[in-house]
C-alpha cells in the first residue's frame, strides 16, 4: 500500500492537500506584478529565481468568489505537469502522510458539468480533520 507525504493548507476555512514531492517551496506573499488580460484567476506574476512566475489564487481558481490577496497569505510554488505556478493560501499546515485507503473520489453532486474536476482529483479523510481535497495540479 502507497503511503505519499501530501502538504496540507488551508484556504476559505476548507482543508486541502498537495503531493509534497510537487511542492518547490513556500514564502510569505510578496508584492507581485499584475498581467493585463490575464486569466480571472491570475493574481498576477513574480520573479522567481530569474524566471517569471505566474501566480493563482486558489479561492478563485476553485470558484470560490472574489477573495483578495492579504498580507498574512502564503505561495506554495508547485511543479505542476507542463509548468511551474505559484499558489496563494491563506495557512500552510503541515505535511502528512496520507495512506492510499484514505482517499475516495471526488463527489460529482449530479453536475459533473459544473465542477471543475481538472484541478481537483479526490477527497483525503484525515484523522483529525474532516477532509482534503487533493490538488490535480
Amino acid at each position: 500500500m502507497d503511503n505519499s507525504p501530501y502538504l496540507v493548507f488551508e484556504l476559505e476555512e476548507l482543508n486541502y492537500a498537495v503531493e509534497a514531492t510537487l511542492v518547490q517551496e513556500i514564502f510569505p506573499l510578496p508584492a507581485l506584478m499584475p498581467i493585463a488580460d490575464a486569466p480571472r484567476d491570475v493574481v498576477g506574476i513574480l520573479n522567481y529565481r530569474g524566471k517569471v512566475l505566474p501566480v493563482i489564487h486558489l479561492a478563485k481558481r476553485l470558484g470560490q468568489g472574489n477573495p483578495t490577496c492579504k498580507l498574512q497569505d502564503n505561495v506554495i510554488v508547485i511543479n505542476g505537469l507542463d509548468c511551474q505556478i505559484g499558489l496563494v493560501v491563506e495557512t500552510v499546515k503541515d505535511v502528512r502522510i496520507i495512506p492510499e485507503s484514505n482517499f475516495e473520489p471526488g463527489p460529482n453532486y449530479g453536475r459533473i458539468n459544473e465542477i471543475n474536476t481538472a484541478f481537483i482529483s479526490r477527497i483525503a479523510k484525515l484523522e483529525d480533520q474532516v477532509l482534503a481535497v487533493v490538488l490535480n495540479v
